[in-house]
């Protein structure tokens, strides 16, 4: 009988560990000590894991920043971040740490499986090497495997359970073992890669392939809002063809679509490749929340106003709705550009903790507290702004723009009050 560790309890590791310890005894180790404090006493601050849950496996599930407590587990799920530096390159900082940590507390028999994104082939380049430096030896003392992360935070129809998971082991019976242990939490079916290289490199296609599609969809965005065309109205008609792909023009933050690329473009560079295509796509995709800027600038100057008199209130700073994940928001890139250039800014998002969002350099302020504005915009559409347009606007002056970034309202269905102006990308 498997005793499972999962090494990081974020949006990755919580629910994965407290699937698991339905069927299995795990450890949950994080070395962020106000982490599992909360969720000692049941409280999960992504809300992916409600406090029942957590509650019903507690005799099973042990949460600790002790290393020690990893000593006594013979396989080992690592799903820490990966995210990007400074210079856009990728930043693996955590998961070698995490490497080291198993390394030195895994016994003889154990499983290692990565399910942090990476570029092909560092798994078996980067984390091995830094797991034999605890004493064990490779296919001797442990295997390895990988199982690439597929969780939309916030998206319950496609929970761990409901999404098909991909794994790899670096040999069959590896394989066999791993598949073994995630279909007891999953039911959408398990697919068995050929290769640890493969299952790396599935992840990545998946999000790049996103990334590269919806920066098609912001630059015809911005080709149609100069030709006077709806976007919004453009994709309904498209959408009636049978293999038209409906995306969605928009800010594109996170942890997955604005990141996983540059992992790809890393491995390539390395390697002698040029990546025009993915580069293109993330300089269009970057560009987006200096575009909309430039488009309040455009409508607060046909106002009249000046620029550094303005009052813009922002509805969301999330990365996506629904989720108090701030990690590469992009809303944060447009506060910056309008507050840069003298508009007064105000962000409210009933959703994030204003803690959390003052780590990023940005202060809160309560929805009820909007008021005279010349712009508002709905960035980031929390179930908490999706209310009657009247009750919605009631901060904005008369004449004033709404700029609906994703289209969730249409002009054409809900009447603006007040000669109040619509936008939409």
């Amino acid at each position: 009988m498997e005793t499972i560790a999962v090494i990081g309890t974020g949006y990755v590791g919580l629910p994965l560990a407290v699937g698991l310890a339905k069927f299995y005894k795990v450890v949950a180790f994080d070395l962020n000590h106000d982490r599992i404090k909360q969720l000692r006493k049941y409280y999960d601050i992504t809300g992916e894991v409600a406090s029942e849950e957590l509650l019903n496996v507690q005799n099973n599930l042990l949460l600790t920043t002790d290393e020690q407590d990893l000593e006594a587990c013979n396989f080992f799920i690592i799903a820490v971040p990966t995210p990007i530096n400074a210079s856009m390159q990728p930043d693996l900082q955590a998961l070698k740490s995490a490497s080291l940590t198993v390394g030195r507390r895994m016994p003889t028999g154990s499983m290692v499986v990565i399910e942090s994104t990476v570029f092909p082939g560092a798994s078996q380049n980067v984390c091995l090497p830094l797991l034999e430096m605890g004493g064990k030896v490779y296919e001797q003392d442990f295997h390895l495997g990988y199982s690439p992360e597929r969780v939309s935070p916030g998206d319950s129809s496609h929970s761990l359970r409901s999404v098909k998971k991909v794994v790899a082991g670096d040999c069959y019976e590896s394989g066999e073992r791993v598949r073994q242990v995630y279909q007891r939490v999953v039911d959408a079916g398990i697919y068995v890669a050929p290769s640890i290289q493969v299952a790396e490199a599935c992840k990545l296609l998946e999000n790049v392939q996103r990334d590269v599609n919806i920066a098609l969809m912001n630059e015809v965005a911005k080709i149609f809002d100069t030709l006077g065309i709806s976007t919004s109205e453009v994709l309904s008609a498209a959408k009636t063809k049978w293999n038209f792909a409906p995306f969605q023009p928009g800010l594109v933050g996170g942890h997955c679509i604005a990141v996983d690329p540059y992992y790809l473009i890393a491995i390539a560079d390395e390697n002698g490749l040029a990546t025009p295509l993915l580069d293109s796509s993330r300089r269009v995709n970057e560009s987006m929340s200096g575009f909309i800027a430039g488009k309040i600038f455009e409508a607060i100057s046909a106002q009249g106003i000046s620029i550094g008199s303005a009052r813009v209130g922002i509805l969301g700073a999330s990365f996506k709705e629904n989720v108090p994940d701030l990690r590469n928001s992009k809303v944060f890139d447009l506060v910056s550009c309008l507050s840069i250039s003298g508009c007064e800014v105000l962000l409210s998002d009933p959703v994030c903790q204003a803690e959390e969002v003052f780590k990023h350099g940005f202060k809160l302020t309560d929805l009820e507290e909007l008021a005279d504005l010349d712009v508002l915009v709905l960035a980031v559409p929390h179930k908490d702004f999706l209310r009657p347009m009247n009750e919605l606007l009631k901060s904005l002056r008369t004449g004033g723009l709404f700029v609906d970034l994703k289209g969730v309202f249409s002009p054409c269905k809900e009447v603006m009050p007040r000669q109040i102006k619509y936008w939409s990308l």
